[in-house]
């Protein structure tokens, strides 16, 4: 939900990532006095290379299908491999 939260809170000011996946979704050491871990959004390369007019609202639905591949990546059982072929 963090990086759900961090999105909402870029695009808000116009700041549009368009690759997000999760390679590029990183978790931090936890904090000492808490135990809670951040969660930061790396890899920017495909923002800085977009052509003006990628950095409007309408491109905001990449962003959204990125959170949605790792929620769902995450949340999933893997079942497309050899060990489930019985219940392809």
């Amino acid at each position: 939900m963090a990086v759900a939260k961090a999105l909402d809170y870029l695009h808000s000011i116009g700041v549009f990532h368009r690759d997000i996946t999760e390679s590029n979704v990183m978790a931090r050491k936890p904090h000492p006095s808490t135990g809670n871990r951040d969660w930061v959004i790396i890899d920017w390369k495909t923002a800085a290379f977009m052509a003006p007019d990628q950095g409007t609202p309408r491109y905001g639905p990449d962003d959204v299908l990125g959170i949605g591949h790792l929620l769902l990546g995450a949340g999933v059982p893997r079942l497309m491999d050899d060990e489930h072929d019985d219940e392809r």
